[in-house]
């Protein structure tokens, strides 16, 4: 440390106890102090020159505001004799963490150059970083984030947790405010909250130091049976998400154990993001340990099942509706899209469906065109139907002594007598004219016969009209039990 620094540390003592800060300018080690980048509860953070390798760094300085105090010659030191031992057991923390951070290989994480203790605290030198933070970025989009976007990011700070992990190390301070985003929208964790951790335990003031929302509950305690792990970092990058969705801050944890109400990603982000990732968010965002996955390992492999099954879903959606429009349609109103049917109105159209049916089949089975009587013409080939209560309208069969022979099999037309066509008989001979008496007896005998063909015609088609009405029946109520078509089915005597 040069004089002239000496000179200006007398000169802005005023000062330099009311910011409890370094001023700039002044010397650590090597690196010459430029300006303040950062101040928290539990530390500062410069913009410092390196005078030996002639770069910008940035240095953390261990300064618990609710601990300790800077002296005039910017030393620091406990408030007071009950807040010795505290001190020292944060300042240990960090210096810990500047050992295993030192370690640490890879870009989501922090690069340490070298840590030391001076000034009764502890510096831990890095790059200087540019960017800005996650919270920053956030605040100043005018919509969500596209998910694309972020499953890059969690991707990139689920490997950076996943070095940690395997070291025995958690971060657990993962907040948007402490995620920087470096050119090309780099993710890079800041500020590890093992300090903050170790003080909060000590002092009994945890709840007041760990940000709502963010931390799952059992780091508000220090009991055997709220143990930590990796499960606890990725509930507070569920929450990171779950506020990059929404906009809105997880309810707290603790809030959340004895009565669950808050919405759901699921149900805050479904027509923006796919199933896969909200669903991943919720699973990282339960409530109780056991219910998130256990690894960074299994929460990758927890997103890759996700997307697998939504994939396939999709895929299934997809062939069915290509086979939907492999279909001929019939009008143009069948051309609406495939969708369910809104409530009551399923049940409706089974309803109505089967009373058109049934009515249909009733009719058939009602209408007897094939009971009246028929009279062939031998000579012409040709049938006519009349009625059975008008005995004039048979016509004389004095044209033949034999009558042509019924034909069972062949119905007749189903002609009213009123719209019946006039057939002009052909004139007999007069042989056949002097005893027309025989002919017409005999003729009068077979009537009753073809009565009762007619009346066997028409009990056959009656029997088989109310079989296939007992099908379709069945058929109706295998695929569903209608009351309807049950009572249908009694009526008819049929049997399944």
């Amino acid at each position: 440390m040069s004089s002239a620094d000496t000179d200006s540390k007398a000169s802005d003592q005023g000062q330099i106890g009311l910011l409890g800060v370094l001023p700039p300018g002044y010397s650590v080690a090597e690196f010459r102090i430029e300006r303040v980048l950062g101040k928290g509860g539990f530390g500062i953070v410069y913009l410092a020159f390196d005078t030996r390798l002639e770069r910008l760094v940035a240095i953390k300085e261990f300064m618990p505001q609710s601990l300790a105090q800077r002296l005039a010659d910017y030393s620091i030191e406990p408030l007071s004799e009950r807040h010795r031992k505290t001190f020292e057991l944060g300042l240990r923390s960090f210096i810990r963490e500047a050992r295993s951070l030192a370690k640490f290989k890879h870009p989501a994480l922090v690069e340490v150059y070298r840590f030391w203790e001076e000034l009764g605290t502890a510096y831990i030198v890095m790059p200087f970083y540019e960017g800005q933070t996650l919270q920053q970025r956030l605040e100043g989009m005018t919509a969500p984030p596209p998910e694309q976007w972020l499953r890059e990011l969690v991707e990139r700070v689920l490997k950076g947790l996943d070095v940690m992990h395997q070291q025995g190390w958690l971060h657990r301070d993962i907040a948007p405010d402490n995620i920087l985003l470096l050119p090309g929208d780099r993710p890079l964790l800041l500020d590890f909250g093992s300090a903050k951790q170790d003080i909060g335990h000590a002092t009994q003031a945890l709840a007041g130091l760990l940000k709502p929302g963010f931390a799952p509950f059992e780091q508000y305690g220090d009991s055997a049976a709220l143990k930590q792990g990796p499960w606890t970092d990725l509930y507070a990058l569920g929450a990171l998400l779950y506020y990059a969705i929404s906009g809105k801050v997880p309810t707290a944890s603790v809030e959340r154990i004895n009565n669950d109400a808050m919405a759901s990603a699921l149900m805050l982000g479904r027509r923006r993001y796919s199933a896969a990732f909200l669903q991943f968010i919720d699973h990282c965002l339960a409530v109780w340990p056991e219910q998130r996955p256990a690894s960074i390992t299994a929460a990758l492999d927890l997103l890759r099942r996700l997307d697998a099954q939504e994939k396939a879903r999709g895929l299934k959606n997809s062939m069915g509706k290509r086979r939907d429009a492999r279909t001929p349609k019939l009008c143009k109103s069948e051309t609406r899209p495939f969708g369910f049917l809104p409530a009551g109105q399923g049940a409706l159209s089974w309803a109505g469906g089967i009373a058109a049916l049934l009515v249909t089949l009733g009719g058939l089975a009602l209408w007897e065109p094939w009971s009246r009587p028929t009279v062939h013409m031998a000579d012409k080939g040709l049938t006519v139907a009349v009625r059975s209560d008008d005995p004039g309208s048979a016509p004389s069969d004095q044209s033949s002594s034999t009558p042509a022979e019924a034909k069972p099999d062949t119905p007749a037309l189903p002609f009213s007598a009123p719209q019946a066509p006039e057939v002009r008989l052909p004139t007999p001979p007069a042989a056949q004219l002097a005893s027309p008496a025989a002919p017409k007896k005999k003729a009068l005998s077979q009537q009753p016969f073809r009565n009762a063909q007619g009346a066997n015609s028409s009990r056959a088609r009656q029997a088989a009209a109310r079989k296939a009405e007992c099908e379709s029946l069945t058929h109706i109520l295998a695929l569903d039990g209608n009351a309807l078509a049950q009572r249908r089915f009694a009526q008819l005597g049929c049997r399944r």
